[in-house]
């Protein structure tokens, strides 16, 4: 039996995950990007954590049985469950594997200020820098992945952190600009992305069947702008997003309430919407 999987990000950063999942499966998969919300990083954390009650809620009644959070601002908030899983646990593992003596992480101000990641290190007897980087991830939201104000603010961001000899991209929009942000470090640094244990620790423990469903099937529901999503996908990702498995729930996820009942219904009365089922 395949488990459809629903994947979080307030944007396009989750789409790191969803290339490696479609790369290995081609399981059911929706995605939710919140892009109408504010960036997650600066969102207040009981307010986060309500908003994501809902929207794991709305997926679940789609038909997604286990979801992803494939941000880190949301998963600082958020607990795990055999069925919810953050990404955090596998950034400590990924950077605890790097063996680093001078080892970093960058993230956006709500991961940081968390002291998620600061509190799971030094159980572990690790010290590690942490470096606020929340323009990268608002540059790659917006699709612009060259450019010199881009380049500027990587440079700003990243040269304090030039001696360091592995970090940790503890937001998953930073490897849209991976080669960029490699500019500005030590040759021999490390920069890990924690998306790659994560997307092998759900094909282990999340199972599906191969052959059991068309190939790539996708649905992607959102808060915002669907025309800039579908730019930004393609721009920093190269996810190419077919606008017939665009659903909005703009109006029933307003930033300032969410209407659940309505976003339930909005998804299962859309013509280009069909529940997902197992096999």
């Amino acid at each position: 039996m395949s488990e459809t999987i629903g994947i979080i990000d307030r944007g396009v950063g989750g789409l790191g995950l969803f290339k490696k999942l479609r790369e290995v499966s081609n399981r059911p998969i929706i995605y939710f990007a919140d892009n109408g919300n504010a960036p997650y990083g600066l969102i207040e954390k009981s307010r986060l954590k309500h908003r994501l009650d809902h929207i794991i809620n709305t997926l679940n009644k789609q038909g997604a049985s286990k979801v992803v959070l494939a941000c880190n601002s949301a998963s600082v908030v958020y607990p795990d469950s055999d069925d919810v899983k953050g990404i955090i646990q596998f950034g400590v593992s990924s950077l605890l594997k790097a063996q680093a003596t001078k080892p970093a992480l960058i993230a956006t101000r709500g991961t940081v200020e968390s002291a998620a990641y600061s509190t799971l290190f030094q159980q572990q007897g690790l010290s590690v820098i942490e470096h606020i980087a929340q323009p990268l991830a608002i540059h790659v939201e917006q699709g612009n992945i060259n450019g010199r104000r881009l380049e500027q603010d990587a440079l700003h961001i990243m040269r304090p952190l030039a001696a360091c000899d592995a970090i940790l991209m503890a937001c998953t929009h930073f490897p849209a600009i991976k080669p960029l942000l490699q500019r500005y470090i030590h040759p021999d640094c490390q920069l890990i992305d924690p998306v790659d244990e994560m997307s092998l620790w759900i094909e282990q423990n999340w199972p599906h069947s191969r052959g059991c469903h068309p190939p790539n099937r996708t649905q992607f529901l959102i808060t915002g702008a669907d025309k800039q999503l579908i730019k930004s996908a393609k721009i920093s990702f190269g996810v190419d997003i077919d606008p017939t498995t665009v659903l909005s729930l703009k109006n029933e996820f307003a930033a300032c309430k969410i209407n659940y009942s309505a976003a339930s219904d909005r998804v299962l009365n859309s013509p280009n919407w069909r529940p997902f089922s197992s096999c």
